[in-house]
């Protein structure tokens, strides 16, 4: 759909559009491989999951000893646990989300100085990450499928609040003090998040 605004002219919208073209397909191409990018998935055989920024095929492999495994380079299942790889790779990204983002929270805590509560990994499907009244952090499990560095960023996003709730001047300095680069991460995570999902 193109608008324009009243009183423009047809051959206005088509100089313009001749104009940009190349950035206009460019656009297109980028939406088109999202939109490829986030389909439901179907748990087949060499389909990819999105794994710390990286993605991994789904292997299926009757020789494996268990159900289910992550291996550094693929997710490996058995075929009879097919049906069964939802929760199998989202058993997976929970247990590692509470391997890996806790001792993340703990270091930059300990940079800036400052005590948190309690950790919590949740099944937040609309928030990354949040920071209670009481000093409680939260943070979503599916933050895993993302880059260690866009997880810092949430991380020290969170971490920001124990000094300010609110997203003013301060709040942001306070990010930027602890991750200079938090621009490209938080960028990363906004253009991102739709390919989240698994």
């Amino acid at each position: 759909m193109l608008r324009a605004p009243l009183g423009v002219s047809e051959k206005q919208i088509n100089d313009a559009i001749t104009k940009h073209r190349n950035w206009i397909d460019k656009k297109k191409a980028i939406i088109s491989d999202s939109v490829l990018k986030i389909r439901k998935k179907e748990y087949i055989d060499g389909e990819r999951f999105l794994f710390l920024g990286n993605y991994y095929e789904l292997k299926v492999d009757d020789n494996l000893k268990n159900r289910f495994k992550f291996d550094g380079t693929n997710f490996i299942i058995k075929s009879g646990s097919l049906i069964y790889a939802k929760q199998l790779i989202g058993g997976y990204y929970k247990v590692s989300a509470k391997r890996i983002i806790p001792p993340r929270v703990v270091e930059f805590a300990k940079i800036i100085e400052v005590e948190f509560k309690k950790i919590r990994i949740t099944g937040a499907d609309t928030r990354w990450g949040s920071c209670s009244a009481k000093r409680n952090l939260n943070f979503s499990w599916k933050l895993i499928m993302a880059p260690s560095k866009v997880i810092d960023y949430v991380i020290v996003h969170e971490i920001a609040h124990l000094f300010e709730m609110n997203h003013s001047k301060r709040f942001w300095d306070i990010v930027e003090q602890l991750f200079p680069d938090y621009k490209t991460y938080r960028t990363w995570l906004k253009d991102n998040a739709q390919l989240m999902v698994y």
